[in-house]
């Protein structure tokens, strides 16, 4: 499992969860909305991408329409078709939507690309091994003759330690 920054295909924020390529079809809650996802799979597959992007797109589930609710009752959430009443995690298994969390986002008045969900912290960047042929001492030697710049040779001689 990775943390990655997965974008929310209806509000377009970024959420910060572990995601896998072995379990391409994880239902992900978005902490914005309350829209049920799947990862991209396409980008899923990229996750070993010694240059991943920042985040991962996210799709709606295929064939799911979810129901938007109409508010809370002491019965639970209101399904906005017949009427019924549903508990939080009937609601959110029936009609793949986080009821909860939605009618929060209507109530802000439905902030899209809201800060504060995404991973704080940074992508790892992928450090290039030290080639085989440097060594500190032909580091110098290649630097003193003008072969490779002082910025260079000061990188290179980072990445021994």
């Amino acid at each position: 499992m990775v943390k990655e920054n997965l974008k929310c295909f209806h509000c377009k924020t970024l959420n910060c969860r572990d995601v896998s390529k072995q379990n391409p079809n994880v239902i992900i809650y978005c902490s914005n909305c309350g829209f049920a996802q799947n990862p991209d799979p396409a980008q899923l597959a990229k996750l070993d991408d010694p240059h991943p992007e920042n985040w991962l797109e996210c799709l709606p589930l295929k064939g799911v329409v979810a129901r938007e609710p109409l508010g809370e009752t002491p019965d639970g959430y209101t399904d906005p078709v017949n009427g019924d009443a549903h508990s939080l995690e009937e609601y959110k298994s029936t009609f793949f939507i986080d009821p909860e969390i939605y009618l929060d986002y209507v109530k802000r008045k439905n902030p899209s690309n809201v800060p504060g969900f995404e991973c704080k912290e940074p992508v790892v960047p992928v450090q290039k091994p030290p080639s085989t042929d440097d060594d500190p001492v032909k580091l110098k030697q290649d630097q003193l003759a003008g072969r490779i710049d002082q910025v260079v040779y000061l990188e290179k001689l980072k990445s021994f330690r």
